[in-house]
Protein backbone atom coordinates (compact mmCIF):
# COMPACT_ATOMS: atom_id res chain seq x y z
CA UNK A 1 0.00 0.00 0.00
CA UNK A 2 1.39 3.92 -0.77
CA UNK A 3 1.36 4.57 2.91
CA UNK A 4 4.09 1.25 4.21
CA UNK A 5 5.65 1.66 0.45
CA UNK A 6 6.28 6.33 1.67
CA UNK A 7 7.31 4.83 5.18
CA UNK A 8 9.77 2.76 3.23
CA UNK A 9 11.32 5.18 1.41
CA UNK A 10 12.09 7.69 4.52
CA UNK A 11 13.38 4.59 6.66
CA UNK A 12 15.70 3.94 3.62
CA UNK A 13 16.74 7.54 3.22
CA UNK A 14 16.78 7.96 7.55
CA UNK A 15 19.37 4.97 8.38
CA UNK A 16 21.48 5.59 4.43
CA UNK A 17 24.90 7.29 6.20
CA UNK A 18 24.27 5.02 9.64
CA UNK A 19 25.67 1.72 10.45
CA UNK A 20 23.72 1.59 13.91
CA UNK A 21 20.51 3.67 14.62
CA UNK A 22 18.01 4.07 16.95
CA UNK A 23 14.10 2.58 15.82
CA UNK A 24 13.31 5.97 18.04
CA UNK A 25 15.06 8.24 15.51
CA UNK A 26 13.79 6.39 13.06
CA UNK A 27 10.06 6.46 14.57
CA UNK A 28 10.72 10.79 14.55
CA UNK A 29 11.50 10.62 11.19
CA UNK A 30 8.53 9.29 9.80
CA UNK A 31 5.92 11.79 12.46
CA UNK A 32 6.29 10.11 15.66
CA UNK A 33 5.01 6.51 14.26
CA UNK A 34 4.98 3.88 17.11
CA UNK A 35 8.26 2.33 17.49
CA UNK A 36 6.68 -1.47 17.13
CA UNK A 37 5.58 0.00 13.39
CA UNK A 38 8.86 1.21 12.81
CA UNK A 39 10.25 -2.75 13.80
CA UNK A 40 7.17 -4.32 12.08
CA UNK A 41 8.47 -2.22 8.88
CA UNK A 42 12.64 -3.05 9.48
CA UNK A 43 11.58 -7.04 9.79
CA UNK A 44 10.22 -6.78 6.15
CA UNK A 45 12.97 -5.09 4.65
CA UNK A 46 14.92 -7.28 6.19
CA UNK A 47 13.52 -10.41 5.01
CA UNK A 48 12.89 -9.40 2.16
CA UNK A 49 16.45 -8.71 0.91
CA UNK A 50 16.47 -4.84 0.70
CA UNK A 51 18.18 -4.24 3.76
CA UNK A 52 21.74 -6.23 5.33
CA UNK A 53 21.16 -5.90 9.07
CA UNK A 54 19.50 -7.05 12.40
CA UNK A 55 17.05 -5.61 14.98
CA UNK A 56 18.37 -5.30 18.93
CA UNK A 57 14.94 -5.16 20.05
CA UNK A 58 16.13 -5.12 23.83
CA UNK A 59 18.47 -1.88 22.79
CA UNK A 60 15.83 -0.62 20.43
CA UNK A 61 18.71 -0.20 17.48
CA UNK A 62 18.88 -1.45 14.26
CA UNK A 63 22.94 -2.64 13.27
CA UNK A 64 23.64 -2.52 9.48
CA UNK A 65 25.74 -5.10 8.06
CA UNK A 66 28.13 -4.13 5.24
CA UNK A 67 27.02 -5.31 1.49
CA UNK A 68 29.56 -7.38 1.23
CA UNK A 69 29.23 -8.97 5.13
CA UNK A 70 28.79 -12.38 5.51
CA UNK A 71 25.06 -14.06 5.98
CA UNK A 72 24.04 -13.75 9.42
CA UNK A 73 20.26 -14.90 8.85
CA UNK A 74 18.09 -16.21 6.42
CA UNK A 75 17.18 -13.42 3.68
CA UNK A 76 19.82 -11.25 4.91
CA UNK A 77 21.34 -10.70 0.96
CA UNK A 78 19.99 -10.95 -2.13
CA UNK A 79 21.06 -14.41 -2.68
CA UNK A 80 18.21 -15.97 0.32
CA UNK A 81 15.93 -13.38 -1.15
CA UNK A 82 12.95 -15.36 -1.33
CA UNK A 83 13.63 -18.04 0.76
CA UNK A 84 11.78 -19.57 3.94
CA UNK A 85 12.87 -18.13 6.78
CA UNK A 86 14.29 -20.59 9.39
CA UNK A 87 11.53 -20.25 11.98
CA UNK A 88 13.30 -22.63 14.09
CA UNK A 89 16.58 -20.48 14.43
CA UNK A 90 14.53 -17.13 15.00
CA UNK A 91 12.88 -19.30 17.90
CA UNK A 92 16.39 -20.33 19.38
CA UNK A 93 17.41 -16.79 19.56
CA UNK A 94 14.18 -15.47 20.90
CA UNK A 95 14.14 -18.26 23.48
CA UNK A 96 18.26 -17.65 24.42
CA UNK A 97 17.10 -13.65 24.22
CA UNK A 98 14.36 -14.12 26.95
CA UNK A 99 16.23 -16.52 28.93
CA UNK A 100 18.47 -14.01 29.08
CA UNK A 101 16.77 -11.64 30.31
CA UNK A 102 14.95 -13.87 32.31
CA UNK A 103 18.45 -14.66 34.53
CA UNK A 104 19.03 -10.29 35.07
CA UNK A 105 16.11 -9.77 36.19
CA UNK A 106 16.32 -12.51 38.65
CA UNK A 107 19.92 -11.18 39.36
CA UNK A 108 18.12 -7.48 40.20
CA UNK A 109 15.52 -8.72 42.00
CA UNK A 110 17.97 -10.80 44.67
CA UNK A 111 19.95 -7.49 44.49
CA UNK A 112 16.86 -5.26 45.51
CA UNK A 113 16.08 -7.91 48.15
CA UNK A 114 18.99 -7.78 49.73
CA UNK A 115 19.16 -4.28 50.04
CA UNK A 116 15.91 -3.59 52.11
CA UNK A 117 13.89 -1.08 53.60
CA UNK A 118 16.44 2.16 54.34
CA UNK A 119 13.92 3.69 56.96
CA UNK A 120 11.73 2.56 59.51
CA UNK A 121 8.81 4.06 57.54
CA UNK A 122 8.95 0.79 55.27
CA UNK A 123 8.11 -1.26 58.18
CA UNK A 124 5.07 0.56 59.13
CA UNK A 125 3.35 -0.65 55.75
Amino acid sequence: DLLRTIRTQVIMRTIGPYTKIRLVKISKSLNGIPVEDVESLLVSLILDGKLNGRIDQVGGVLVKQAQGAADTGPASSDKNAGKQVDVGSVESRNTASIQRLVRALEHLTDAVANVGPKTSSFQQL
